[in-house]
């Protein structure tokens, strides 16, 4: 059944591959008990699309296809099992595809001569990782498409996106709401985005998933149980930690101070460990606690 799915999610991604014109790179690539690999290749870079452990991720590299080219970037990865429905199927070709694209898209913006292209985050990603709040919002709204236009109006109203307002007023009650149902199909999405991002995420990303989403748990610990299967394992920790805290006189202050904060002024300034940094006591840096 999964590679049924794995094939079904090559076949929802020919438009994209046509649109960049890559074509498949025939005798290359690999399909074992273990795994499934396959490469499209263009005159823009290669394409790797790999299957294995329950995982189907996304990889690139420069240039056209090279046998002896390993030197391939993470882009995106998506749990893929025999448990997957065809809405998962299309969630994580349609995930596929618009990373395909932003990924394309950034490199031509990025070539001497050409004239650069607009995106709608106008935050560096830091510290080698990959992932900044941004793309973490881009990401939910693959899974809730209500947000798309709620983004667009954030970035509009300040002048970049401003990842505090767009996950207190909108993301975070839509999400805890549809955690709170239950549904393994929708919880298995929620998850695999919130997992990879954090795993790949810049600290402030790391604080907007621990604090910002799931603190909205309210140190439920028996819905809190029952979804640590669906949690990576060294998230856990701090999820319970967060949430023990924010249940606390200090917390609840902290938490106040975060959703009353002085009028917002279109002046950039330093970040430093972000949310989760701040309410654990601004001495431990986002990601440390628990580990």
């Amino acid at each position: 059944m999964a590679a049924e799915n794995y094939e079904l999610i090559l076949k929802e991604l020919q438009p994209v591959f046509l649109q960049f014109a890559f074509s498949k790179v025939k005798n290359a690539g690999e399909s074992t008990d273990e795994g499934i690999t396959t490469f499209y290749t263009s005159k823009k870079g290669t394409l790797k699309i790999d299957y294995s452990d329950n995982k189907i991720a996304l990889y690139s590299a420069d240039g056209e296809y090279s046998a002896e080219n390993d030197d391939y970037d993470r882009l995106t990865m998506s749990l893929l099992d025999d448990e997957s429905t065809l809405s998962d199927v299309k969630f994580i070709a349609a995930d596929f595809a618009e990373t395909i694209e932003n990924h394309f898209r950034k490199k031509a913006a990025a070539r001497p001569g050409k004239q650069k292209i607009q995106t709608v985050s106008k935050a560096a990603v830091k510290n080698g990782s990959s992932y900044d709040s941004i793309t973490l919002a881009n990401k939910l709204a693959l899974i809730f498409p209500e947000f798309k236009s709620v983004i667009k109006e954030n970035v509009e109203k300040y002048d970049r996106f401003l990842a505090e307002d767009f996950f207190k007023n909108t993301a975070t009650p839509v999400i805890i709401d549809e955690i709170k149902k239950k549904d393994p199909n929708m919880l298995r999405k929620i998850f695999g985005v919130l997992n990879e991002m954090y795993d790949d995420g810049t600290n402030q990303v790391q604080s907007l998933i621990v604090v910002s989403i799931l603190g909205g748990l309210e140190n439920n610990t028996t819905l809190i149980a029952e979804l640590i299967d669906y949690m990576s394992p060294n998230r856990v920790p701090q999820v319970i930690e967060v949430n023990q805290y924010l249940a606390t006189r200090a917390g609840k202050r902290a938490q106040d101070k975060l959703d009353n904060p002085l009028k917002y002024r279109c002046k950039k300034k330093k970040q430093g460990g972000g949310l989760l940094s701040s309410l654990m006591g601004g001495g431990a840096p986002a990601g440390s606690i628990g580990q």
